[in-house]
């Protein structure tokens, strides 16, 4: 009698840690929910219809998976949020093509892709509600945050200290490189290995690169300033003997950016050197 007592206590209090444990999950699961509200009711507060819509994008099913009839009000909300952010991205649009045309900056492209400054890059993902400035990443169509990113961009590429001459010697060096290596019948070294070189010698010029918040050392559309300036310093005549010309290339993955003296744009992936 007392073994079967004893055999039914210990089923009683599995039973009841069980659902003590169900208890807790129940708990925890109401506890997330209420949390997804609370942040949802700080937002729309604040007017933050980005941080609105990555809520609903993400964590709405802790919350309708325990209040089934909160599915009704969410659709509600996702419809006003869609609204609100489109027209926030129709503001940043035109504010962004009105600025450009103020400060005579030139901008390429229609909404949601530009090319601002010839050579930054500017995209508006309205799925992801993210913005692409350059290489900046924001989370956000806010316009004053876009116009910083681009006014930082521009900084980023068009002020870094340059000498025409100096630029010309690195290239006629790493071009030098590249025939060693892998000499070409044509004479023409890809731009590519090029760039590879020079953002080599960039990391070990400066260990420290990464500081800043910088991913390269050397960035991509940095080259194609560079490039751009020494060909503009070239047509100028300020820099001797020898020069460096340029060749198209036709498939754009290889292609570099380069602005050319009458402020058109070439895509280019082919450099030599030449006596002039």
């Amino acid at each position: 009698m007392q073994n079967e007592q004893s055999h039914l206590t210990q089923t009683i209090l599995a039973e009841l840690e069980s659902l003590s444990q169900d208890i807790s999950d129940d708990i925890a699961q109401r506890s997330k929910a209420r949390r997804v509200v609370t942040d949802l009711l700080k937002a729309l507060e604040e007017s933050n219809a980005d941080t609105a819509a990555r809520i609903l994008q993400n964590r709405t099913p802790q919350l309708t998976d325990i209040y089934p009839r909160a599915k009704t009000t969410l659709e509600k909300l996702r419809l006003d949020l869609n609204r609100r952010q489109e027209e926030q991205l129709r503001d940043t649009c035109n504010k962004l093509e009105d600025y450009c045309r103020t400060e005579q900056i030139s901008l390429k492209g229609r909404p949601p892709k530009y090319t601002a400054d010839h050579l930054l890059d500017v995209e508006f993902d309205r799925k992801k509600i993210r913005s692409k400035v350059g290489n900046q990443s924001l989370s956000t169509f806010d316009w004053p945050t876009v116009r910083d990113a681009l006014e930082a961009e521009r900084v980023r590429l068009w002020q870094r200290s340059f000498n025409a001459a100096g630029f010309r010697d690195q290239l006629v060096r790493a071009y030098k490189e590249l025939e060693r290596h892998s000499p070409s019948a044509t004479g023409w070294a890809a731009l590519e290995g090029i760039y590879q070189i020079l953002k080599q010698q960039a990391e070990s010029a400066d260990p420290d690169w990464r500081k800043g918040g910088r991913l390269v050392a050397y960035y991509k559309d940095e080259f194609s300033a560079d490039l751009s300036r020494l060909w503009e310093a070239q047509a100028r005549k300020q820099v001797d003997s020898p020069h460096i010309e340029l060749s198209a290339i036709r498939d754009p993955r290889r292609a570099y950016k380069v602005i050319q003296p009458d402020r058109n744009v070439g895509l280019y992936g082919f450099l030599r050197q030449r006596e002039v």
